[in-house]
């Protein structure tokens, strides 16, 4: 047992005295239960798997690289290692810009982009485009007209036929004119002033000048203008060569019928037949020319009863009449002046 001392104490020296752990202590004597085991890892505290545990570096770090690490966002970055809370949750719709349904939110596009067609999309509007999903603000109201150039009422303003149109019809507008024609809309230049006369080429008074028919035509009478003649016509104003100076009966059936005369002078005596002879029985005072039918005056008693009838007579003469009796003059009833015994 020492009792001096020599200087040779060692004092303790607290610590890991383990070879084989992390912490060992060449200078400890004394172990003091503090040994730690190696525990390996990325000991770079700004690394992306920095280990707060491990007290060994294994030259494993990883770099951080920040990003969106979840899967069903749309920028998920499968290379980034730390989740920089920049994730976009997929929103589905039209992300074409020019689209009608453009989605200014959508970030994934989901095929229903409908392209835009500009125009009018007003269903009331002359130039409404039933196609058109984007109203450009042209539409123009509906202005009912003629829309045709050519007709006579065309109406440059309109945009829309209601079927008024009108034709041109040329032809002279003025009332006042000769040629005035009331279904005209379009002067022509043709009017001309209105000359009165008789426009019938047919009449006697025909005015060729005139292009207005008074009722003044007189129609040809043709006849002997020449009043010296002897049929001279007042109311003929056509001399048609028919002028006569001799006058006489025209009538080749009339007994004085004159081949000579050209104008009748109403002188004609009418043919009539019969015995001229007026000595004659059936003598014909009205008779003009003797039909050779004369029948001689035979005198006698024409009346059947009386005693002296003669059936040849044809102009009466004194008739007997019969007086009955005897008339034998040697009888004793002997009657003179009988014309006839009763008993035969």
């Amino acid at each position: 047992l020492a009792n001096t001392d020599n200087g040779t104490c060692i004092p303790f020296i607290n610590g890991c005295t383990d070879t084989t752990m992390w912490n060992y202590d060449v200078n400890a004597n004394t172990d003091n239960g503090s040994c730690l085991p190696y525990i390996f890892g990325c000991t770079d505290s700004l690394s992306f798997n920095f280990n707060p545990l491990a007290n060994t570096d294994n030259n494993g770090c990883i770099p951080v690289l920040s990003g969106c690490t979840d899967s069903l966002s749309i920028n998920y970055n499968p290379l980034a290692n730390t989740n920089d809370n920049s994730c976009v949750p997929f929103i589905f719709g039209c992300t074409d810009s020019t689209a009608t349904n453009y989605n200014l939110l959508a970030n994934t596009n989901d095929g229903s982009c409908i392209e835009t067609i500009y125009g009018c999309t007003s269903p009331i509007a002359f130039n409404y485009n039933p196609l058109a999903n984007v109203d450009d603000n042209s539409c123009t109201p509906v202005v009912n007209g003629c829309i045709d150039p050519t007709q006579f009422n065309y109406d440059p303003l309109a945009n829309t036929d209601d079927g008024s149109c009108i034709e041109f019809i040329y032809g002279c507008t003025d009332v006042t004119a000769f040629n005035y024609n009331p279904l005209a809309n379009t002067d022509n230049g043709s009017c001309s002033i209105v000359v009165n006369g008789c426009t019938d080429s047919t009449q006697f008074n025909y005015d060729p000048t005139a292009n207005t028919d008074n009722g003044s035509c007189v129609p040809f009478i043709y006849g002997c203008t020449d009043n010296i003649a002897l049929n001279f016509d007042p109311l003929a104003n056509t001399l048609d060569n028919s002028c006569c100076y001799i006058g006489g009966c025209t009538d080749v059936t009339a007994v004085n019928y004159n081949p000579n005369a050209c104008y009748d002078d109403n002188s004609c005596i009418t043919p009539i037949l019969g015995c001229t002879d007026v000595s004659a029985f059936n003598y014909n005072p009205l008779a003009n020319i003797d039909n050779g039918g004369c029948i001689p005056v035979i005198l006698g008693c024409m009346e059947s009863l009386a005693f002296n009838f003669e059936p040849l007579a044809n102009t009466p003469n004194a008739c007997i009449a019969v007086a009955y009796g005897c008339m034998s003059s040697i009888a004793l009833n002997y009657t003179s002046g009988t014309t006839g015994n009763p008993k035969g």
